[in-house]
């Protein structure tokens, strides 16, 4: 999942005090399907929200990472002359926190083994406004790697964090700034998404010809309604909904993404929204109640 990644990372970092100040590695260019940049150079992931930008303190980003086929487990990577940062978010389904941090046990010992990797005690700390299960380590060289995992609203957020031993408590202090950004953009959008409920949805496929004839008809008289209410009447625009992730899939080899549009006290939008998943600027399908019923109740 993560593999390559974390085996360019743990390389990187066993020489972290010594990376010069002005270096700087490429960003990658993940697909845009999943990761869009923002205005202020930062990359925003289009399932969750979450914003991770171009620096923090020292930290500069190094990597905005894609770890599955549909966008659901990301991570964006960063360093500084003396330390590494990678944040990621996945999306649980059928796990929980404990499997998460089993994994992130496993690919830290396998990874970083050439530094004899000691764990310290366990810690559960509730930090920067969550609550964290905390696992560090006692690597050579007098390094101190940790992890540092978390539920938000259903998605793991998890840290991954190499420093000095000595200066592992300012890591952790800097990693209040980076949950604070976290919090005010996946976390908001993930807690909304969390509290509504997903709509219940239905149809029946038509066979017979004259039962689809008839309804391209009422359709054409329909559309055409509301061209001559637009042009009697200005549009009312309404809010863009926030869109939140429903469901994933693959058809004739295409990998799509489905959201369900929810307004912003949590009610349903009655808008969803189909994402096919292109390195490119994908191609969507939206599809939405307008203001035709109102029209046709008038």
């Amino acid at each position: 999942m993560r593999i390559a990644l974390i085996a360019v990372l743990f390389a990187a970092t066993s020489a972290v005090a010594d990376v010069p100040k002005e270096v700087r590695e490429p960003e990658s260019s993940p697909p845009l399907s999943i990761w869009r940049a923002t205005a202020d150079g930062g990359a925003e992931h289009l399932q969750s929200g979450l914003i991770c930008p171009s620096g923090s303190g020292p930290f500069h980003r190094v990597a905005t990472t894609v770890f599955d086929a549909f966008g659901l487990d990301v991570g964006c990577s960063y360093a500084s002359p003396e330390a590494t940062l990678t944040v990621y978010l996945t999306r649980r389904s059928g796990s929980d926190i404990a499997a998460a941090l089993a994994e992130a046990k496993r690919e830290l010992l396998q990874f970083g083994a050439s530094r004899h990797p000691v764990a310290l005690a366990e810690q559960s700390r509730a930090d920067f406004g969550l609550l964290w299960t905390v696992v560090p380590y006692d690597e050579d060289g007098g390094l101190r790697s940790s992890i540092w995992i978390a539920d938000l609203n259903g998605w793991t957020l998890e840290y991954r964090t190499t420093t000095k031993s000595a200066d592992d408590l300012a890591m952790s202090s800097r990693l209040g700034a980076v949950t604070d950004a976290i919090r005010n953009s996946a976390g908001v959008r993930l807690a909304l998404c969390a509290r509504s409920q997903a709509p219940r949805r239905g149809a029946a496929l038509m066979k017979r010809t004259k039962e689809i004839s008839e309804s391209s008809l009422m359709t054409s008289l329909l559309g055409a309604a509301a061209v001559s209410a637009a042009q009697e009447s200005p549009v009312q625009t309404l809010p863009e909904p926030t869109w939140c992730f429903e469901d994933a899939a693959t058809k004739a080899g295409y990998n799509l993404v489905v959201a369900r549009g929810v307004r912003a006290d949590g009610s349903d939008a009655n808008a969803d929204q189909v994402t096919l998943l292109t390195q490119e600027r994908p191609p969507i399908l939206s599809v939405a109640s307008n203001s035709l019923a109102a029209v046709l109740a008038e």
